[in-house]
């Protein structure tokens, strides 16, 4: 995707090598669309909060399960930032000295094993290729 143009801007692309959603502002908005036939919603919530810890949420609710790209801008004033799925971390912090006090992290021991190698990158796009299902929950975490 042509992530350049999207900075300013939340958009659906559809193209012939990929489709997917370009995530550049952390607001509240709902996306439906149609990838291959299927029908797709997603939530999205953002709390930016006080505390420190800024949060956003997307919710699938496809009529069935569907193979899309996501692309989410990390801000970029972000010091430490993880992805987790269904509550689950998919994508580990971008530093060690996570802030456990305001978010407590569960790390699978396949994840606990070894050097933690994080892709997230503040002010770059993170790219997510995923068979999305009904009540798939992708979080976002910024600190």
């Amino acid at each position: 995707m042509a992530k350049e143009n999207y900075k300013e801007e939340n958009a659906f692309v559809a193209g012939s090598d990929e489709s997917g959603l370009c995530i550049a502002l952390w607001q509240n908005q709902t996306y439906e669309f149609n990838i291959d036939g299927i029908s797709v919603q997603v939530v999205q919530t953002a709390d930016v909060s006080q505390s420190g810890l800024n949060k956003l949420e997307l919710l699938f609710k496809n009529e069935s399960p569907a193979r899309f790209s996501l692309e989410i801008l990390i801000p970029e004033n972000t010091v430490n930032a993880c992805v987790m799925l269904n509550g689950q971390v998919l994508i580990m912090p971008m530093a060690a000295d996570w802030p456990e006090k305001l978010m407590p992290l569960e790390l699978s021991a396949c994840q606990q094993k070894g050097e933690a190698v994080s892709t997230l990158r503040a002010g770059e796009f993170q790219k997510i290729n995923f068979r999305w299902q009904k009540g798939d929950k992708l979080s976002i975490y910024c600190v």
